[in-house]
């Protein structure tokens, strides 16, 4: 003879359902709580779909919590991390900054081009020293 308290229950299982764990609805409550945080939810809705979360037993159910939130971002870890938000800010800085970058980079070429121009006209030399008008030096050599 068989007790029935030892014998076990037939459960039916519903094909292509799988039950959800703890750490799914704790990340589904993460998702929550920062769409809560960005102002994608108001308290109401957060509290009423975060009872839901933790009250559900299937992950389609978890889905569907959260169908209407954007995808979470992929994040990386380490120094890739960290040079990719540097990168992503230089450029963010630079493009807060264009206009002042051209006024600068404009500037800078204007006065390379006023030297050279007065360069080409006065002499590199500095001191007087050079080829005058008909090939002539314009002063005599020191010395003879």
């Amino acid at each position: 003879m068989t007790d029935s308290a030892t014998m076990p229950r037939t459960v039916r299982v519903k094909p292509g359902v799988i039950r959800c764990s703890d750490a799914d609805r704790e990340r589904v409550g993460v998702r929550l709580r920062d769409a809560a945080s960005e102002g994608r939810l108001s308290m109401d809705e957060f509290e009423e779909r975060l009872a839901a979360a933790y009250a559900t037993t299937y992950q389609h159910e978890l889905g569907a919590l959260t169908a209407d939130l954007p995808r979470p971002v992929a994040t990386r870890i380490g120094w890739p991390a960290i040079v990719g938000l540097l990168w992503a800010q230089l450029r963010a800085d630079l493009a807060t900054r264009r206009r002042l970058v051209l006024a600068v980079t404009a500037l800078v070429m204007v006065l390379i081009v006023g030297s050279a121009i007065v360069g080409a006209f006065h002499g590199y030399g500095g001191d007087g020293h050079g080829i005058g008008p008909g090939g002539a030096e314009l002063h005599e050599p020191v010395g003879e």
